[in-house]
């Protein structure tokens, strides 16, 4: 149940962050990082699906592990390009960007890819 509503609050988190008016970041000191932004995505989504492998690997889930990962990935990408269609269209001051999404995705892969080959597990983080 733990690990439900750690996904659940990350959701909303990513939700909160995308939805912020350009307004007030503009107020937020800057990061002279080329392309910060695109790490803080990476970063966001990567953690969604762990999260999402997290609550697999502790429950007795019975869709095989592919098929959940599938799942899973598919919805944070779903979730991602939501969010910048938000941006781009709901959100003040705020804009799309196909790269934000390639970031997020760029994430999500690479989580799934570290699982399947058991550097998690390796790792000790599951």
């Amino acid at each position: 149940m733990k690990y439900k509503i750690f996904i659940i609050l990350w959701i909303i988190v990513i939700f909160i962050l995308s939805s912020i008016s350009g307004n007030a970041l503009d107020k937020v000191p800057k990061i002279n990082i080329p392309h910060f932004d695109k790490i803080v995505h990476f970063a966001m989504y990567s953690i969604l699906q762990y999260l999402f492998i997290l609550k697999f690997s502790k429950t007795s889930c019975k869709l095989k592990l592919t098929s959940f990962l599938l799942i899973t990935g598919i919805f944070s990408v779903t979730y991602s390009i939501s969010m910048e269609f938000a941006q781009a269209y709901l959100f003040e001051k705020r804009s799309g960007d196909i790269f934000d999404v390639l970031a997020n995705t760029t994430g999500i892969i690479t989580v799934i890819i570290v699982y399947k080959f058991n550097i998690l597990k390796k790792l000790h983080l599951i």
